[in-house]
């Protein structure tokens, strides 16, 4: 049964970085494997691709989508199958990312409701007034999609991502206008998604934090145009946010690891691995988690 390792924190602090190394360290036989957002299948073993392959092969032509039963015509299975082998175990099959997306959405009614919700209370403008509603809509579903590919595979593995739902648990608040109203709906909500098997929480300085935001080459859109304290009134609410929920996924047993994201970033990678290869039980870290924001 495969298991899911998400990788928190607010924004810019040091998710990717870590996520990266742990991608140069990984070896072909781990018990381990990064899945990004750009390949979010995961890499395939060599088998796992050929029996793949082969089963295409045999099942033929497909429905265009899944409300006709019309298939798609022979030159666009060639075309298929053709591109599919050209990319070989790193090919992203959009019509079965498509499905498990219709899956994860018939799963989660309440969820995803709560995300459509946000994005229509919430997601008018963000902090620099830009309109990111399609583009927020956009990344949750690819999220989605990923999450339910991962719980659907039966490797005897761990998958580490480093953007999940409970990093975004701010996708699906809607309804409070303060703290203490926001930490009931953010438990509420919880109890509406599936969960990973366990959290690695990364947390900086918030000074550290913000610097880090508004000097990065690729500085994502909410940030754009921000002053260093906005950044860092949204880096503090944000984290927050995320720490009332892994606080409450771990009462319910989530194992979580809590990283100095300053420290080494290939000692806190191997921190990871033998966090896995402990099966998810806490290596002793400085501090305590309701302390990281």
């Amino acid at each position: 049964m495969a298991r899911i390792i998400e990788i928190c924190g607010s924004p810019g602090v040091g998710k990717s970085t870590i996520f990266k190394e742990l991608e140069k360290i990984s070896e072909n036989g781990d018990a381990w494997e990064t899945v990004s957002n750009k390949n979010p299948m995961g890499e395939k073993s060599h088998l796992e691709f050929l029996e793949e392959l082969l089963s295409e092969l045999k099942k033929g032509r497909r429905p265009i989508n899944s409300r006709v039963s019309k298939l798609e015509d022979s030159f666009s299975f060639i075309k298929r199958i053709y591109r599919k082998f050209k990319l070989g175990r790193n090919f992203t099959d959009l019509y079965i990312l498509k499905q498990a997306g219709e899956r994860f959405v018939s799963k989660y009614p309440k969820y995803v409701d709560a995300c459509w919700k946000n994005i229509f209370y919430k997601q008018g403008s963000s902090s620099n007034g830009m309109d990111l509603r399609f583009e927020k809509a956009e990344f949750i579903y690819l999220i989605m999609k990923k999450f339910q590919i991962l719980m659907e595979k039966k490797d005897d593995k761990t998958f580490i991502i480093d953007e999940g739902l409970i990093n975004m648990i701010d996708r699906g608040l809607y309804k409070s206008n303060n703290i203490i109203d926001e930490k009931v709906e953010i438990k509420d909500l919880l109890d509406t998604m599936p969960w990973p098997n366990g959290i690695v929480y990364l947390y900086t300085d918030l000074v550290e934090n913000a610097k880090r935001i508004k000097y990065r080459t690729d500085i994502r859109d909410m940030h754009k145009g921000l002053t260093s304290k906005e950044i860092i009134e949204f880096s503090a609410a944000s984290r927050q946010r995320i720490v009332t929920a892994i606080e409450y996924v771990k009462e319910c047993g989530c194992p979580v690891l809590v990283l100095d994201s300053t420290e080494s970033i290939r000692d806190n990678a191997l921190r990871i691995v033998e966090f896995i290869k402990n099966e998810f039980h806490e290596i002793p870290v400085k501090g305590i988690l309701q302390n990281r924001y």
